[in-house]
């Protein structure tokens, strides 16, 4: 897998997209109507979002959940960052 780009999602209720080739594999996430860690910077609520995501979702896989997970609500508070260790965390070539 490789990594193309990620941006703003035009979807209406979604926040980013990325855009991944070899598979070609498109996924949307992130709710757009609400803040995420890289927005408030708020260690508790990024506790809180993670206590009650994970038994519901796949942090395993590539799929809209684990982005999610590990960008809007990664360790760093820059997207830039959170962007590369989820790169590297699932071994998708840039």
């Amino acid at each position: 897998m490789i990594f193309e780009s990620i941006k703003e999602s035009q979807k209406p209720n979604k926040k980013l997209v990325i855009t991944f080739s070899d598979p070609n594999l498109i996924i949307h996430f992130g709710s757009k109507n609400s803040n995420t860690y890289l927005d408030h910077k708020d260690k508790k609520i990024r506790q809180n979002y993670i206590n009650r995501h994970e038994t519901n979702e796949n942090w395993d896989e590539v799929n809209a959940g684990s982005l999610s997970r590990f960008i809007l609500w990664g360790s760093s508070t820059k997207l830039e960052t959170n962007l590369l260790n989820y790169l590297k965390k699932f071994n998708i070539k840039y």
